[in-house]
């Protein structure tokens, strides 16, 4: 008897086997890389002549550090809905795109509460589809006191 363990065979995909030769794949020997070259400046280096007699003296000057205000060195966030004013949130809902679900928002004036979508803005007035009668609304931006996110 035979050692099944010893004997390689290939794995039965069939009942009846038939006899497939064997597949090479083809795969791909060689990687290329881009190089990112860095050149690094080096300042030239002054020379200093010593006499013998002469121990040379090094005066060394402070040199003060401006920090610059990069857009690298600031760490830019952008601030929750909550943390904008009312022109920029209407400015939010208008820039959405297109791909996104216009989220429904309760807008807060002194004599009235509308929900809906804002649909636009254009010079301080704003466009709000209600949900209720009547069903499109103008606002100017300073009638509104408040805006805040009811759904997703």
């Amino acid at each position: 008897m035979i050692n099944k363990e010893t004997v390689k065979q290939r794995p039965l995909m069939y009942i009846s086997q038939p006899n497939f030769s064997a597949i090479t794949a083809k795969m791909q020997h060689v990687v290329t890389k881009k190089k990112v070259f860095t050149e690094v400046k080096e300042e030239p280096k002054a020379e200093v002549e010593v006499s013998q007699n002469e121990i040379p003296t090094v005066e060394e000057e402070e040199v003060p550090q401006k920090v610059v205000d990069t857009p690298k060195n600031r760490k830019s966030r952008r601030r929750r809905f909550v943390e904008l004013n009312i022109e920029e949130k209407i400015k939010f809902f208008v820039k959405l795109p297109a791909n996104v679900p216009k989220s429904t928002c309760q807008i807060k004036t002194e004599s009235e509460t509308y929900r809906g979508k804002v649909i636009g803005f254009n010079e301080g007035i704003v466009l709000i589809n209600t949900v209720s009668e009547p069903y499109e609304v103008q606002l100017s931006l300073q009638e509104i006191k408040d805006i805040s996110i009811i759904g997703l």
